[in-house]
């Protein structure tokens, strides 16, 4: 069906388990939560879960819980995806409802085009912008990802506006904000076609950042 699975315990990445998880769930499509008595009962793996649960909300991805029976979810997952309840012997029905939520969201996927309109690396003194040609109902997703994990900001705006903005700070209408934190998941629906800039602000900092920036379009097909 075109989909794989990622274990981070089995990929040597030279990186840190949560790192790998944050990276990898951010570049997913979808998370799938098997919500069994092991987790729930074990209190390292219940933690590990809920952190990827939280991670994958964080980036706007859908989350899909399969929760054993006699076992609870946190109020959290509650809040933020709906569940289904099976029973213990009952793992080839959970099975064959997620192969139906993967052909599902294949052909949602097929009624799409997706492009890489950015990957590489920014660096920024005080300001520096990467502009994009887009167009009204794209999607843009992606991350932005400060190398020494100091804080950014980005702000995208019209091309138009960014012109503003060089010439007073206080000018310029932001379409969205980005700020304070130094690794974005990155998700901005286009509201009107022409050229888009995303403008990288350090500002008031003492150090440069080197910021990683990987941004793909996401399109409906007519």
């Amino acid at each position: 069906m075109g989909f794989t699975h990622f274990f981070a315990e089995f990929e040597m990445e030279g990186r840190s388990l949560p790192e790998k998880i944050r990276d990898n769930i951010r570049d997913s499509r979808m998370v799938v939560v098997l919500w069994t008595r092991n987790v729930d009962n074990v209190g390292t793996t219940r933690d590990i879960v809920n952190a990827e649960i939280g991670a994958a909300h964080m980036a706007s991805k859908p989350v899909y819980v399969f929760r054993e029976e006699n076992t609870e979810l946190p109020l959290f997952v509650k809040n933020i995806t709906d569940y289904r309840v099976f029973k213990s012997d009952e793992y080839a029905q959970v099975v064959d409802r997620l192969k139906k939520v993967l052909v599902k969201l294949g052909k949602d996927e097929d009624r799409k085009t997706e492009e890489t309109v950015f990957d590489g690396i920014v660096e920024v003194e005080r300001d520096e912008a990467i502009s994009l040609t887009l167009s009204k109902g794209d999607v843009v997703e992606g991350i932005m990802k400060e190398k020494n994990k100091q804080d950014f900001d980005c702000y995208i705006m019209t091309e138009k506006d960014y012109a503003k903005s060089c010439s007073d700070r206080s000018e310029g209408r932001v379409d969205k904000e980005f700020s304070g934190q130094s690794s974005y998941s990155v998700k901005w629906k286009v509201r009107k076609t022409g050229v888009w800039c995303f403008d990288f602000d350090n500002y008031g900092r003492q150090y440069p950042r080197t910021i990683e920036v990987r941004l793909r379009r996401i399109r409906p097909n007519p």
